[in-house]
């Protein structure tokens, strides 16, 4: 890799002549790769070759003007691919989604997103669709059972018990719903005693 960066020709296995290329290349970290270096993680001699331009991308808890713009190109790709008939977000919701730390960034706004125009039963995104925001109403109501295993296995529950109803049992498109391959749904229904309760 480093000789094609520098020359811009590598060898084939079996080759007695070097091939050019014509490539430009694009890399992305999460991490500080200066910092890796010094600290003997990333090789030096890759990163100074790499190192032509970078653009650093704030995450999005730095910029979150983006997240209305995000937010709703999401709700309208989810809602066409699940055929919901959510057209917008409540403020309220909009306010939430502003708020959030975002640790996952752009990639855990689209799950987020994505859940919520799965759950969301009206025509627009409610705050009571967000993983992270509990509704008016059950925060009202005392919490009988504080373990957190026990209550995430009963929200996956639901979940799933909600894509069986929307694809009418059928196994194939709950899993697209829920994001998942077939396979992984046998598993979550056979966790759930649900694997009676749909049709193959």
């Amino acid at each position: 890799m480093l000789r094609v960066l520098q020359d811009g020709v590598f060898e084939r296995v079996g080759d007695s002549h070097p091939t050019a290329v014509d490539v430009r290349l694009i890399a992305a970290s999460n991490t500080d790769l200066e910092a890796e270096v010094e600290a003997g993680r990333f090789r030096r001699d890759l990163f100074y070759r790499i190192n032509v331009l970078t653009i650093r991308i704030p995450p999005l808890r730095e910029r979150r003007e983006d997240i209305p713009v995000l937010a709703t190109a999401f709700m309208e790709e989810f809602a066409v691919r699940f055929h919901r008939p959510i057209s917008s977000i409540h403020p309220e919701t909009m306010a939430c989604l502003e708020s959030y730390h975002w640790p996952g960034n752009v990639r855990e706004l689209r799950n987020v997103i994505e859940r919520a125009v799965l759950l969301e039963k009206t025509q627009e995104l409610l705050p009571q669709s967000l993983p992270f925001v509990q509704s008016s109403k059950r925060s009202l109501e005392p919490i009988q059972d504080l373990n957190l295993r026990s209550a995430l296995a009963a929200e996956e529950q639901r979940v799933l018990v909600e894509a069986l109803r929307r694809s009418n049992g059928v196994r194939r498109e709950a899993a697209r719903l829920l994001g998942i391959d077939p396979r992984n749904l046998v598993y979550f229904l056979k966790k759930h005693g649900l694997e009676k309760k749909d049709e193959a």
